[in-house]
């Protein structure tokens, strides 16, 4: 079964998902609404779409989607390992006044918190399944502080990208968990039960 056909059929089993039905919580329910779903354009797209030409659809998808949790988070650091620099772009403009630190590869060395990072609010991506060990309990070192999230790109993209996901999503400093199939997103709320949604976006 090709990729595309694997995300049709998910996209399939989770009609509806993307509207917020089930879910019991309003603050949650305005996150997969007002944000992983907001359909409405938000002021800076077209300047990114030109300084940004060469993105696909997908990519652009995933990209708008990044700004829109980053003008939602509002991080005091924003932080990217392993991924394309569009991705901390995209972020950069969703909030401003974000201290970025981009890594394009997996080294671990590469992934350092900048200063202080462990005790503020921060925005973590990562490319899921091809993140060391050691980066990730340094992005999870992060999720201790309340605010903060962390968006995997990939989480099923491979077998160990979903053991990696698993690991991510099932740790404890993970409280609201939303798992789009191809991006997983976690939120840190040290006030909140831990609770997955599996979601269309």
């Amino acid at each position: 079964m090709t990729p595309a056909l694997k995300r049709l059929i998910t996209r399939l089993r989770r009609t509806g998902s993307g509207r917020g039905f089930g879910i019991q919580s309003p603050t949650d329910y305005r996150f997969v609404c007002g944000v992983v779903n907001e359909r409405w354009k938000y002021y800076a797209y077209d300047d990114l779409r030109r300084e940004l030409p060469g993105l696909s659809a997908r990519d652009r998808h995933k990209a708008e989607l990044v700004f829109r949790i980053a003008n939602h988070i509002q991080p005091a650091v924003t932080m990217s390992t392993g991924l394309p620099r569009w991705w901390t772009i995209y972020a950069a403009r969703g909030c401003r006044k974000s201290t970025v630190c981009h890594c394009a590869t997996r080294a671990a060395a590469a992934y350092v918190h900048p200063q202080g990072a462990t005790s503020c609010k921060t925005l973590a991506m990562l490319k899921c399944g091809e993140t060391a060990a050691s980066d990730l309990e340094s992005v999870m070192a992060g999720m201790e502080h309340s605010g903060s999230c962390l968006i995997a790109d990939g989480i099923n993209d491979s077998d160990e990208a979903r053991r990696q996901w698993q690991r991510i999503a099932g740790d404890s400093r993970s409280t609201l968990v939303f798992d789009l199939y191809d991006i997983g997103i976690v939120i840190a709320d040290t006030k909140r039960s831990k609770v997955t949604y599996k979601i269309n976006y």
